[in-house]
């Protein structure tokens, strides 16, 4: 195992545990673990040995036990002396499984067979789950990725027709406003996935300011008063229709946080939101009525009769 595959097996471990780098981090602070959200984005987004308290406490606050922790430590503890771990030696293949989260993989990773483990099984997860104890070989063993989800295209078919008349947005502070129901972009109050609804414009959050690319695009850039820095994407940079958007640290998610901004007046004035990596568009439903649950800001595809995909810029509230 190199320490390219042992960084390769934390990222899907975190995806198999189902857990934000937000929640990670809470979870980390309840078992008396310090496990900074930024920090643990940072280290996973490189290819360099994390260190050992940080691996200790990122498995931990996965959902796996003492034993599972001290599994990830000693092969990273045998990276580090650049030699290979007894805890890698021959065992019977894993089974497949897709319980939990055990199955799900980073865009992009390849496949390839890793060297197998004997797994065990535990009792953990939401909502009372079964899931089984994924250490690092399993986590390398889980299903490659198919060829087609490698290298995401942008959609190349037709785009919403532009108004060449309505201004650009500036850059700077922006609250994004739906021109359905006057209500703002907004996280969901009291959660910390990041999740993205509709809300008070005086109320919503975090602060949002559009940043311009070299290459014309945008970029839709956070200030959360707890977790700092952000940006807005698409959860594990999902290509397909209804995949969440969601604010998380910038650069976990590469082009799946750009958008194309497409000026438009009919239905009404405004912007479509098209995000590069799919060529689908930023959409919010209306709200429900009061006391049923949010509903969540998606991508789908872009539509020219759809009020519900078009948004406008303002000043932050004072």
């Amino acid at each position: 195992m190199t320490v390219e595959e042992f960084v390769t097996g934390l990222r899907r471990l975190r995806r198999w545990s189902g857990l934000t780098y937000r929640q990670l981090a809470a979870r980390a602070r309840e078992s008396g673990d310090f496990l900074p959200a930024s920090t643990v984005a940072s280290a996973l987004s490189r290819t360099s040995l994390p260190r050992e308290e940080l691996v200790a406490s990122f498995v931990r606050a996965c959902g796996q036990d003492e034993a599972t922790v001290q599994e990830w430590l000693a092969v990273r503890r045998a990276l580090a002396a650049g030699t290979e771990s007894s805890a890698l030696a021959d065992g019977p293949e894993p089974p497949a499984t897709n319980e939990g989260r055990v199955g799900s993989v980073d865009a992009g990773e390849g496949g390839g067979t890793a060297t197998p483990l004997p797994a065990r099984t535990m009792a953990a997860g939401r909502a009372g789950a079964s899931r089984r104890r994924l250490v690092p070989v399993l986590a390398l063993a889980m299903l490659a990725v198919p060829a087609g989800l490698v290298g995401w295209a942008v959609n190349s078919g037709e785009r919403p027709s532009a108004a060449e008349s309505h201004p650009a947005p500036l850059n700077g502070g922006n609250r994004i406003r739906s021109t359905v129901t006057d209500l703002c972009l907004s996280e969901v109050a009291g959660s910390d996935t990041g999740h993205l609804t509709l809300a008070n414009c005086a109320t919503s959050h975090p602060d949002m300011s559009l940043r311009r690319l070299p290459d014309g695009t945008y970029q839709i850039e956070t200030d959360h008063p707890k977790f700092g820095a952000g940006c807005t994407g698409v959860e594990e940079a999902n290509p397909s229709p209804g995949a969440l958007l969601a604010d998380s640290y910038c650069g976990q998610r590469g082009v799946a946080e750009q958008f194309r901004l497409h000026p438009v007046t009919e239905p009404v004035a405004g912007y479509r939101l098209e995000l590069v990596h799919s060529g689908l568009c930023m959409t919010i439903p209306s709200p429900g009525a009061a006391g049923t649950p949010p509903r969540y800001a998606v991508q789908q595809p872009c539509r020219t009769d759809n009020p519900e995909q078009i948004f406008t810029f303002t000043s932050p509230v004072p």
